[in-house]
């Protein structure tokens, strides 16, 4: 049985400008990425690129990553290796080499052994960064101690969540995963010699589990801006929920087709003029079988900020995932009013465009009371309040409009 350490290595013996780091990121960092994460880690190669001599990436890509562009206009002291791909080869072998871990943790360490023990065997590499826990996935157990990890969700929640939300043999498949996600994370949390989260509720929660985990919070915002000029009174449409995302990932599919087939109906029953538009990359066929004369589906849009000005309001109606949501984060900041679940305002705090709701009759309570009747003007603010940010009460039979 694996012991807890004792002590930790420290992670740097020389000034960082003239260190060489080894980034290794669980995704494919792009400036141009569809999804948030791959966003903030390729900002983090660019703020760590300023701070060490030389920075070399290894990082993963799976079938997400590759609906998007290859990523260009890496720092000049940046080197990236080659892309470790995350296949059915990676995942079958991995399964049969490693059959206790989680299937994230053993495909990635199958597609990057080799790599990995070159890597690690050269004396020029005085330190290691790893982004997201599928980047943390591919260091070996004895490597830990020199390493930085950035987590950006607690990934045992998101099978738990799987399980919750499923049936039959694909309930036990995740909750398996999510046992041997928990097993994998109680095991290297403490091993780490630095440990970042993106919430201080992650780094609550790592604490608590394991007291021994180096971990503090390093707070993110958004990636993308929208001036509040563009939230004016004539560009707002009365009635449109807009919910964002990359509508490829699953937890989205889930939360969009949720909306749709249950929450919708229930809100145009009080306001008919409600609509949804679903804005973001790479929509399945799943989510465009959902269009309809109330349901838009944009598709890419290389700039969102135009439709995110005519939205009245924003749903993250979220059921899987984990961890802080950085949609939530860019419609709030654009000044637009947000409700989300339990799940889609994990994180975050209390903001005055944050509407939390505990349960679907809350949810549509909240909305309804936020959506502009045709008939009545949208105020210069752009936003009409409800009676509180956060309610688990059910709505009356005929809510009364804002």
């Amino acid at each position: 049985m694996i012991q807890t350490p004792t002590a930790k290595t420290a992670p740097l013996s020389k000034p960082e400008a003239e260190a060489t780091l080894l980034y290794v990121c669980g995704f494919q960092p792009s400036a141009t990425a569809t999804s948030s994460g791959q966003k903030l880690a390729f900002r983090q190669i660019e703020a760590l690129a300023k701070r060490y001599h030389t920075v070399q990436v290894l990082y993963f890509i799976n079938d997400l990553d590759r609906l998007d562009p290859k990523p260009t206009g890496w720092p000049a002291n940046v080197t990236v290796l080659a892309p470790q791909r995350v296949d059915k080869s990676a995942r079958f072998f991995g399964a049969l080499r490693w059959p206790w871990w989680p299937n994230f943790v053993a495909a990635r360490k199958w597609a990057a052994r080799h790599l990995m023990r070159t890597l690690l065997s050269d004396p020029s590499i005085d330190i290691i960064y790893a982004d997201f826990a599928q980047g943390l996935a591919a260091v070996p157990i004895k490597a830990l101690p020199r390493v930085i990890f950035r987590q950006h969700d607690i990934v045992s929640n998101l099978f738990a969540r799987h399980a919750a939300q499923t049936h039959g043999l694909r309930r036990n498949a995740y909750g398996l995963e999510a046992a041997r996600t928990r097993l994998w994370e109680n095991i290297v949390w403490p091993r780490v010699a630095q440990m970042r989260t993106l919430t201080e509720e992650d780094a609550q929660a790592v604490t608590r589990r394991q007291p021994a985990a180096e971990v503090k919070a390093e707070v993110v915002r958004g990636t993308v801006t929208v001036a509040n000029t563009l939230r004016s009174p004539d560009r707002i449409i009365a009635g449109r929920i807009g919910y964002w995302g990359n509508m490829a990932r699953q937890e989205n599919i889930d939360a969009v087709q949720h909306m749709v087939n249950v929450l919708l109906p229930r809100i145009r029953q009080v306001h008919p003029h409600a609509h949804l538009w679903i804005i973001g990359a790479h929509p399945s066929a799943e989510v465009q079988a959902l269009s309809s004369e109330y349901v838009h589906v944009t598709g890419f849009l290389e700039d969102p900020t135009a439709a995110f000005a005519t939205l009245d309001l924003a749903a993250a109606p979220l059921r899987l995932g984990s961890g802080v949501k950085i949609k939530v984060f860019e419609t709030i900041d654009a000044d637009i009013p947000t409700v989300v679940s339990p799940v889609g305002g994990e994180g975050i705090e209390d903001h005055p465009n944050l509407y939390r709701a505990a349960t679907d009759d809350a949810f549509v309570q909240q909305v309804v009371a936020l959506i502009h009747p045709l008939t009545r003007a949208v105020s210069q603010t752009g936003t009409a309040k409800p009676a509180t940010h956060s309610t688990d009460a059910a709505p009356a039979a005929n809510p009364a409009p804002p």
